[in-house]
């Protein structure tokens, strides 16, 4: 079974984004802290994209896919704006307090692995990875298909 969700590029994409993976997360009985981590990470991509890759414009789309397994929480968040390029991003100095740009570090803390897949002809695609201490209890199973491992 599959899940998908596909928004605009507005900022209120990620309250959307947010409250879809909760709904799915907590049926799936994946743990409090897990869905927290996932939500917050997604949360800070899907705003990256529209801020960053979309300018602002709400008139560009992110598609969300959710692929859930025994052990692991995969979320591709997919978009077709500017490229995001990692290796220009500049670990923050936090001896050195500022606001913004922390987030991308934010996200990498929180999940297990992140894959930044850039230029592709299908869309850039950031692949957000939460590896799980135990099984789901829940009766639901999301698998996407075509999801390449990061």
């Amino acid at each position: 079974m599959r899940d998908h969700l596909t928004t605009d590029s507005s900022l209120e994409a990620a309250d959307r984004i947010r409250e879809w993976l909760e709904s799915r997360l907590s049926a799936a009985g994946i743990d409090e802290q897990s869905v927290s981590h996932v939500m917050l990470a997604a949360s800070e991509v899907a705003t990256n994209i529209s801020r960053h890759a979309y300018g602002g414009a709400t008139t560009g789309r992110i598609q969300a896919s959710l692929a859930l397994r025994p052990h692991e929480v995969r979320l591709t968040l997919t978009h077709y704006g500017e490229p995001f390029d990692r290796a220009a991003c500049p670990t923050p100095d936090l001896d050195l307090p500022h606001e913004g740009g922390y987030g991308i570090f934010l996200v990498e803390a929180l999940m297990d692995e992140v894959a930044y897949d850039m230029n592709r002809p299908d869309g850039h695609r950031v692949v957000l990875i939460k590896r799980l201490q135990g099984q789901m209890t829940g009766a639901s199973r999301y698998n996407a298909p075509d999801e390449p491992d990061p």
